[in-house]
């Protein structure tokens, strides 16, 4: 077992996995860890999808588009698992319909801050057990590229929708563990209240570093302000909408 700290502050996505199968001991603990994690007011308004069928994990590869590249991402068809995260309101439904209730929460747009960071904080917990056990994961927020046809596909009812995904496996032979750096701690820390002072400073520092990184991925003079400049430049997703009014909810 490793240290907590370690865990989460010596950290880095795995793109490249084995074949090696992942026991069910590891499995199960993987999973308890999950739905240990917190959650909004013990609603616990999510659900996963363990997607082991290689046709599923193929039709994932093939509708789930990388912003940034343009390209499908090959690590979702070759890992042995791939674990779908799905806002879930339609279980509070499905028990307020037991206790005589209509449920409201849907018609705000409280519902998707809930759902989503019930997830994320799920996530997290996720991938920090997943590395307790050996393994690698890296997540996929990319999923929302193909809202419908993953609703579609996995049968997903009212009131749920989907919001991201983990690919999980054992390191394929002679990969390691990359870090990327992160800005400095002082960046995100505010005594009090929000301060803008010397931030800019701090990314002038971090592009630095940024740029070795991206470097050492093969990819030549490019910084985390052109990057994150290039990505949110526009709007992404905004398709998504429709689909999220089409399973019950509203904004």
């Amino acid at each position: 077992m490793k240290d907590t700290l370690d865990l989460l502050t010596h950290r880095g996505s795995i793109r490249k996995f084995s074949d090696k199968p992942i026991p069910e001991d590891v499995l199960h603990n993987i999973y308890k860890a999950t739905i240990c994690s917190q959650n909004y007011a013990n609603g616990q308004q999510y659900s996963i999808i363990v997607v082991t069928d290689q046709k599923k994990k193929d039709f994932l590869y093939e509708t789930t588009v990388s912003p940034t590249s343009g390209r499908g991402m090959s690590y979702i068809k070759k890992a042995p698992i791939f674990l779908l995260f799905v806002m879930d309101f339609n279980k509070i439904d499905r028990v307020m319909k037991k206790e005589r209730v209509e449920m409201k929460i849907q018609d705000s747009l409280e519902a998707l801050l809930i759902g989503s960071v019930d997830v994320g904080i799920a996530m997290q917990a996720a991938t920090v057990a997943i590395a307790n056990e050996g393994l690698g994961s890296v997540a996929v927020g990319a999923i929302r590229t193909s809202v419908k046809e993953i609703i579609e596909t996995f049968e997903l009812p009212k009131y749920t929708y989907p919001i991201a995904g983990l690919a999980i496996g054992y390191l394929d032979e002679g990969v390691s563990i990359v870090e990327t750096p992160r800005l400095p701690l002082k960046s995100f820390l505010h005594d009090n209240s929000y301060s803008k002072a010397a931030f800019d400073e701090l990314v002038d520092e971090y592009d630095v570093k940024m740029k070795e990184a991206y470097a050492i991925k093969g990819i030549a003079d490019l910084t985390w302000s052109k990057f994150v400049s290039n990505y949110y430049g526009k709007p992404i997703y905004i398709e998504q909408i429709e689909s999220y009014k089409k399973q019950g909810f509203k904004l």
